[in-house]
């Protein structure tokens, strides 16, 4: 699967306060994305997976120095990408999809367990754990969303598919193959200077839009 990005620019409203924190929130958001990917694609029938190690909860297994120095420094970061061979699915397209999606789900997942321990655990208002459980949680329900938008190479792109009529399957994917770098670049570094200029982030209202209520119906759900 492609880069799972990280743009710590629009998590603003997380208000990580300390680089510990935040690396310590990403761990496990950056893992269970990543395996969820690798596992899915395994059992849809491609080994590529397991044979590279990927199926793991061991955060060294899918963490990249770059770009765990980047999270660290810049606004922006990524984990390793899951090698996949779609063509050793049972079903190419829906191969494709599912196991895009299984990220994003696998952060939902997450989110959802960690809103247990946060609406039925009275925390001290300096807990280090109540503190780093919140980051968790919002952290996970934004990184599903920023992965579900269907920007190349985003996990949403291929998600996207699932809709693509099959004639045109085949131009999709090579339009996505040359261009999707360059349209992602121009979206984050068009929305970075905007908000440098303006003081708004346009993509970070788009996600705050969409993720508030997701925090919302978990925090029902639990």
């Amino acid at each position: 699967m492609n880069y799972t990005i990280i743009v710590v620019q629009f998590l603003n409203i997380i208000d990580i306060d300390t680089t510990l924190l935040r690396l310590l929130a990403l761990l496990p958001a950056l893992t269970i994305h990543e395996a969820m990917h690798a596992y899915t694609a395994y059992r849809l029938g491609d080994p590529t997976p397991k044979v590279a190690g990927r199926i793991s909860l061991n955060p060294m297994r899918h963490l990249s120095l770059l770009g765990t120095l980047m999270i660290i420094f810049a606004p922006i970061g990524w984990a390793k990408p899951v090698p996949i061979n779609p063509y050793n699915f049972r079903d190419y397209k829906w191969g494709m999809v599912l196991t895009a999606i299984a990220g994003p789900v696998g952060n939902f997942i997450l989110a959802f367990l960690v809103a247990i321990p946060l609406k039925y655990v009275e925390f001290p208002a300096d807990s280090f754990i109540g503190h780093f459980f919140v980051q968790l949680f919002l952290l996970n329900i934004y990184l599903m969303v920023f992965n579900l938008l269907p920007i190349p190479p985003l996990d949403g792109s291929k998600v996207f598919l699932a809709f693509v009529p099959a004639r045109f399957q085949m131009k999709y994917e090579k339009w996505m193959a040359d261009n999707g770098i360059k349209l992602f670049v121009a979206i984050i570094a068009g929305d970075y200077f905007y908000a440098k200029f303006t003081g708004v982030s346009l993509l970070g209202g788009l996600l705050r839009d969409i993720a508030t209520p997701i925090a919302a119906f978990i925090h029902m759900l639990v």
